[in-house]
């Protein structure tokens, strides 16, 4: 379907947007820009575990490090008349679909939606909260959260850079970092986790070339 409007504002379910945020975000459509981030911020219920630290935020849609921030889908506006004259969608190979937790079709979509022209604005002092419920601090859906991601990044064509970018993540410091050790036990196991879901989609998809078909996942 075709939006009406020349910028939609995309809000996750379980995003808080207050109403400065969205204030700031009409200003900065209004004075141009094409695309808009906001700060995502972690509403948890309770303390996390030692499996998760600012390291792994990313997994779950939240920043950690002003430096890593960028746009992410969970709270962002695009300008779709631009998409539209270019014939720019979201990737139907990435992205929850059933069980899977493949992700990346909104960074995949805004770098041609830069490359078409789009300026972008991204608001760090404009927050919205993303709340994260137990089942997601769980060491068990993190992996596999990680696991897709390696999958994922085989669809992006992005496999070898996004293993330097995991551990890089992992080992940061930050504002919710773990300790020095911790950090680098928890890079091993994420970007293990990541290196796995690589693997798998690349055998996956070697079998179905094999059998004539096109490249695909279950």
């Amino acid at each position: 379907a075709r939006c009406a409007h020349r910028h939609l504002v995309y809000v996750d379910d379980d995003i808080v947007v207050g109403r400065e945020t969205v204030e700031a975000i009409r200003t900065a459509v209004s004075a141009g820009a094409g695309i808009v981030g906001v700060w995502l911020e972690p509403t948890f219920i309770g303390p996390p575990s030692w499996w998760l630290s600012g390291g792994q935020y990313h997994y779950l849609g939240v920043h950690h490090t002003v430096e890593e921030a960028k746009t992410w889908g969970a709270c962002m506006a695009v300008d779709t008349k631009l998409a539209q004259q270019i014939g720019l969608t979201f990737r139907n190979d990435l992205g929850r679909r059933g069980n899977s937790l493949r992700s990346g079709e909104d960074t995949a979509f805004l770098p041609e939606l830069r490359a078409a022209g789009a300026s972008e604005r991204f608001l760090r002092d404009s927050v919205a909260a993303h709340q994260v419920p137990p089942e997601r601090s769980r060491l068990s859906y993190l992996l596999r959260r990680s696991w897709w991601q390696g999958r994922s990044e085989v669809c992006r064509s992005t496999a070898l850079s996004s293993l330097r970018k995991e551990w890089r993540r992992a080992v940061a410091p930050g504002p919710a970092a773990a300790s020095v050790g911790r950090r680098y036990l928890l890079s091993l196991l994420y970007t293990g986790a990541v290196l796995s879901g690589i693997v798998t989609e690349g055998a996956i998809r070697a079998i179905r070339r094999g059998r004539g078909r096109l490249p695909g996942s279950s």
